[in-house]
């Protein structure tokens, strides 16, 4: 299965010096993180059963990421930034051949064996790249997984490689993190997350003109869905997996409210390329 997933070389479009700079940085400071990983490879099949075609209501961002993918048996999926392989994963064990691609060499490398570990490596091919030159053949896959990579990147001419390698038709689901109204983004400050400290010192979350424009360098976007509302609060004071029932209740605020989506992060959406 793996030898037919349609990966190229060379890079396809040219990377600018300030471009390689940050790709170099990006590189280095998840290979830090990808090297101190200690956890189990194999994944537990009821976490994988999840993401088996989540309802269009679901209330976390990664199972509304896995709705708006839909069937993923037989078809070839890319999975950009897929860091440790937890998506690629997943992406496999649900029939899909993937091409898993990051900029750390060391998450590559735990992506190939957490492939290997959960049986599902000969529908996976994993590769260093960077989103702005991908190793992919142009107008090759059925789908792009991009989760939580575009604040990482180059936004641009990331977009620009992801409308290349897609199909005609075919679709991208991004899952990131918005930046929000500055009173958000004090609190942000105020409040910081725990893993705050790990962030790379190039990323940004995405203000929804940068959805917009990214969007529009693909296609046309078919579905959006914010999350993260009440529960951003709980976690950032420290509260996070101890009150039950807050993400029911961020779905129910974002559905009957809609405005609040301003507030909110992360954003999942899906972009369609013209046929």
């Amino acid at each position: 299965m793996a030898r037919e997933i349609p990966t190229t070389a060379a890079p396809s479009t040219p990377v600018t010096p300030d471009a390689d700079t940050r790709a170099q940085r990006e590189r280095e400071h998840f290979n830090a993180r990808s090297s101190a990983h200690h956890g189990p490879l194999v994944m537990a099949a009821a976490n994988i059963r999840r993401y088996d075609r989540p309802a269009a209501d679901a209330m976390y961002p990664l199972e509304y990421a896995f709705h708006l993918l839909g069937p993923l048996h037989g078809r070839c999926v890319l999975n950009l930034g897929c860091g440790e392989g937890f998506d690629a994963v997943i992406l496999a064990a649900l029939g899909a051949r993937v091409v898993a691609i990051d900029i750390s060499d060391a998450a590559v490398g735990l992506t190939q064996a957490r492939a290997a570990a959960n049986r599902v490596g000969d529908r996976i091919v994993a590769l260093v790249g960077d989103a702005s030159a991908l190793p992919v053949a142009t107008a090759s896959v059925d789908a792009v997984l991009a989760a939580a990579v575009m604040h990482h990147v180059d936004m641009p001419s990331a977009a620009a490689e992801i409308a290349r390698v897609l199909r005609p038709g075919s679709l991208v689901v991004f899952r990131e993190p918005l930046a929000g109204p500055r009173l958000v983004q004090m609190v942000k400050r105020m409040l910081p997350l725990p893993e705050a400290a790990e962030n790379s010192e190039d990323e940004r979350p995405l203000s929804f003109e940068d959805v917009d424009r990214i969007s529009a360098a693909i296609g046309r976007i078919e579905a959006r869905r914010a999350f993260g509302l009440t529960s951003r609060v709980v976690t950032r004071i420290g509260l996070h997996g101890r009150v039950k029932g807050v993400y029911r209740i961020d779905r129910y605020l974002l559905q009957r409210i809609p405005r609040l989506a301003v507030l909110a992060s992360p954003l999942v959406w899906s972009v369609r390329k013209a046929a």
